[in-house]
């Protein structure tokens, strides 16, 4: 899972981040105080003895500064992993105005503290700011995922079990999100989990690379949800698999936060307004694609990993043809489960298993379903 955040240990992005991320989104306002406070205590620090040093003030210190040193080794990095950081930097902060030789100037830094403290905490409530993991209006994804199933025959996905059809559907379809800050935008990609969701605002971000995504084949959900939480945790490092224009082209479904017809009909006239749903603060607006047919995101990617690594080793081969057929399975597309047996014949046979690419809970289901939704297409499959 080497995807979020920085993983290189021995980087300057990966050494700072925690830092960076305290002082960014959690402390904030404060930390031009908590700065202060450090440049106090170094002024201090030679006529520390050893009773100082078995004090409470350095115990409170080793708490803030331990977890930002020891979690820079772990290749997964999110700020939550040192908002426990946050309650040793206040009470040092605390201790230190409490340090201050005259009670006016104790009384107008702790007052400048609370200050600073209620103007952070308005500002991100009240949506001037964002802040990782705060939500604070809802999605309707209820609503959304009602109005695009509604437009679909019910009757394709009349062999699967009805609890197992929400879950079949959204694997099916392709979808396009813009608009939406990065905590909603990584709250839509949970929610329309397992379709594969691209983030068109990650898009531009010119510290993308194709290195990891065509390096090994990987599930390529994993590869756009962490694209949006990566911008969510202010890391803005994309792995790049297809071309804005793939995914636009072949998005069954475009969900687009607080934007006009006109901007619209500009960027996707290919796809035409289905609903608009109102909600605090915005519209959300569901287009549909007008194409008769789109091509599975994840077909796209397998087809262009394939293309890259023509002389790809049989047991991965087996792991990217394996997506393809399931993809091809699930949709229904009897043809193109066909024309995959012919060109890859390996896939008749049940064994060896392909490498497991899949992480996420609801995979084993749909694995399950597109074993016997092949056997009731070729009934020769074991």
């Amino acid at each position: 899972m080497r995807l979020i955040g920085p993983p290189e240990w021995l980087s300057w992005s990966s050494a700072g981040f925690y830092l960076r991320e305290l002082g960014r989104t959690l402390l904030f306002l404060l930390t031009p105080l908590l700065v202060g406070l450090v440049l106090a205590s170094w002024r201090r620090a030679g006529r520390l003895g050893w009773d100082a040093l078995a004090s409470p003030r350095t115990a409170l210190w080793l708490w803030l500064i331990g977890p930002l040193l020891l979690l820079i080794v772990q290749p997964v990095k999110e700020p939550r992993h040192v908002a426990p950081c946050v309650v040793p930097a206040v009470l040092l902060l605390v201790l230190e105005i409490e340090a201050l030789p005259k009670r006016g100037w104790r009384a107008a830094a702790l007052g400048l503290a609370l200050g600073l403290a209620a103007v952070q905490y308005a500002a991100v409530t009240w949506g001037a700011m964002e802040a990782p993991y705060f939500l604070d209006r809802s999605l309707h994804w209820r609503q959304i995922g009602d109005w695009m199933t509604s437009s679909d025959d019910p009757s394709r996905y009349a062999r699967t079990r009805p609890d197992l059809r929400p879950l079949h559907w959204k694997y099916d379809h392709n979808i396009a999100i813009a608009g939406f800050p990065a905590n909603e935008a990584l709250a839509l990609t949970w929610q329309a989990f397992p379709a594969v969701v691209f983030d068109l605002d990650t898009l531009d971000d010119a510290q993308g690379a194709e290195e990891i995504p065509y390096r090994s084949f990987q599930d390529l959900y994993v590869l756009t949800a962490f694209n949006t939480y990566n911008r969510r945790i202010g890391w803005r490092h994309y792995y790049r698999t297809l071309s804005r224009e793939q995914i636009v082209a072949n998005a069954d479904f475009v969900i687009v936060n607080d934007a006009g017809p006109e901007e619209l009909a500009e960027r996707f006239p290919e796809h035409a307004l289905m609903a608009s749903i109102e909600r605090k603060g915005g519209v959300v607006r569901i287009l549909r694609s007008s194409r008769p047919a789109t091509e599975p995101y994840r077909a796209l990617y397998a087809r262009e990993f394939l293309a890259r690594h023509p002389g790809l080793p049989a047991d991965e081969l087996r792991v990217v043809a394996s997506e393809l057929l399931m993809a091809a399975a699930l949709s229904g597309d009897a043809v193109q489960v066909r024309a995959l047996l012919r060109e890859f014949p390996f896939l008749r046979d049940a064994a060896p298993e392909a490498r497991n690419i899949y992480w996420i809970g609801g995979y084993p289901v749909l694995r399950e379903l597109s074993d016997r939704l092949l056997r009731v297409q070729r009934p020769e499959l074991p």
